[in-house]
């Protein structure tokens, strides 16, 4: 699979349509067809953080 995006753990990113907050690149899965992104999933809340496993072309770099 030469076509994955080329992401380190912990690098900024963010879902094309949705609004993830804190998002950082976590690891890619089993089957390497997905990208797992480490996000704030109570913000205003708090802070609680959970890994989801999205399409890698929805996932582009954070530009913050």
């Amino acid at each position: 699979m030469t076509d994955k995006p080329d992401f380190k753990k912990g690098d900024p990113v963010q879902h094309k349509t949705k609004k993830l907050h804190e998002a950082q690149f976590e690891k890619w899965s089993k089957s390497g067809k997905r990208i797992g992104v480490n996000h704030n999933f109570v913000w205003p809340y708090g802070a609680g953080y959970k890994t989801d496993y999205f399409d890698p072309k929805n996932i582009v770099r954070d530009s913050k």
